[in-house]
């Protein structure tokens, strides 16, 4: 199933909360702007689902893939991968070092 907006969308649970006939996650805004909104926000609710692509709440699973970008970074000597609007979103969101390391995932990865 599809949004307003475009994002495909699924339940993940039995009985998840009921929805509208016009879903709209994003409330009016693009996607890109509230996208940039969670990540950049001070309060970062969902974002740890989100960093893997996919935003959950009551029951029902967003899948935000196709509206971000794919990163690689290191995080204490670690190397990570999560998909974020941009790296300064993902340094905000995932809280790391100015000596750690973002990229572009390649294509394959």
């Amino acid at each position: 199933m599809l949004t307003t907006e475009g994002i495909f969308y699924r339940a993940f649970v039995a009985k998840p909360a009921e929805l509208k006939d016009n879903v709209s996650l994003c409330n009016g805004k693009p996607v890109k702007d509230w996208l940039k909104e969670k990540f950049d926000g001070d309060y970062h609710f969902g974002t740890d689902n989100l960093l893997h692509g996919i935003y959950r709440v009551g029951g029902w699973e967003f899948n935000l893939r196709p509206f971000m970008k794919k990163y690689i970074f290191t995080d204490y000597d670690s190397i990570r991968v999560c998909y974020a609007p941009s790296v300064a979103g993902l340094r905000k969101a995932c809280c790391l070092r100015r000596g750690e390391r973002v990229a572009l995932a390649p294509k394959g990865f």
